[in-house]
């Protein structure tokens, strides 16, 4: 954007300062007297006559040409942009592949947060009742036009409940604020389509909460982002009468510990520019502390 910017005050800069010096020359010459540059007649006259012509060339010919110069491809519709990959051609078959490319770009999210509280212990079953609330604030990669993109919110392998236990459930998927679908248990993989729609220079607010049991020790919990995401962070919380460890892993890192005490809540984890399908972290929540 500067590279452009400073281009374009070059020019009115250039400009205003040709237009003040022949005012200056005409009206109040320090050099010579005005009625040697006002004479064509002698060459102090014709240079100055030749200059005045110039800058009045420039100003309704080379400024036009300038600013045509100057045009920023970045800044025009989409149609467009678009159509200079087909070097501008015209027809239904290109009204069509660019109507295509609409539909092809996904969305990325600029910022998730996820919050785990623990909630319930089954010591029978050895399993922990968890609850997981996930915002994803989500944006166009092609911000000046409306984009629809279609994914899935998806967990597999889910732990069953213990007997006479709560189920697993989805307690609500929301799109700015409004529900998509009502609430619903889950059982062995759960996927449910969502479809997000984007208005132009707008973000998007997807939220979810589910809760879960999940087995002690040995069960990895782990996460991996159906967008792009520019930032990820993590928050665990326990809201037990006893305390726990938390085991886990970020992506490319060794294990780490963490204990957390009755009520005790901490932000673990912090990641950044993520690829799609790429595993950011797993996790386990184990009984004892002090590992």
């Amino acid at each position: 954007m500067w590279s452009y910017r400073w281009r374009e005050i070059a020019i009115l800069f250039g400009w205003t300062v040709s237009v003040l010096l022949t005012v200056w020359v005409w009206r109040d010459s320090i050099c010579f007297p005005p009625e040697i540059w006002k004479d064509p007649a002698k060459i102090e006259g014709a240079i100055y006559a030749a200059w005045i012509g110039g800058v009045a060339l420039f100003t309704v010919v080379g400024a036009v040409a300038a600013l045509v110069s100057l045009t920023r491809p970045e800044e025009e519709s989409f149609d467009s942009r678009a159509r200079i990959l087909f070097r501008r051609q015209s027809g239904p078959h290109i009204d069509y592949i660019i109507s295509r490319i609409r539909e092809q770009f996904e969305h990325y999210s600029e910022r998730t947060t996820i919050k785990i509280e623990i909630r319930d212990f089954n010591a029978a079953e050895a399993k922990y009742h968890i609850a997981e609330t996930t915002t994803h604030l989500l944006r166009s990669y092609i911000s000046d036009i409306p984009t629809t993109y279609n994914s899935d919110m998806k967990y597999a392998t889910l732990t069953s409940p213990p007997a006479g236990s709560q189920p697993n459930r989805l307690v609500y998927l929301r799109l700015n604020s409004v529900p998509i679908g009502g609430s619903e248990d889950m059982t062995g993989n759960f996927s449910r389509p969502v479809s997000a729609t984007i208005n132009p220079n707008q973000v998007c607010a997807f939220a979810s909460k589910v809760e879960l049991w999940v087995m002690r020790d040995t069960e990895p919990n782990d996460f991996a982002p159906m967008r792009y995401t520019q930032s990820l962070s993590m928050e665990i919380e326990n809201e037990l009468d006893q305390p726990v460890t938390i085991k886990f892993q970020r992506l490319g890192q060794g294990e780490e510990f963490i204990n957390l005490s009755p009520g005790e809540g901490t932000r673990i984890f912090q990641f950044s520019d993520l690829k799609p399908r790429q595993s950011a972290y797993v996790y386990h929540i184990c009984a004892c502390t002090g590992l």
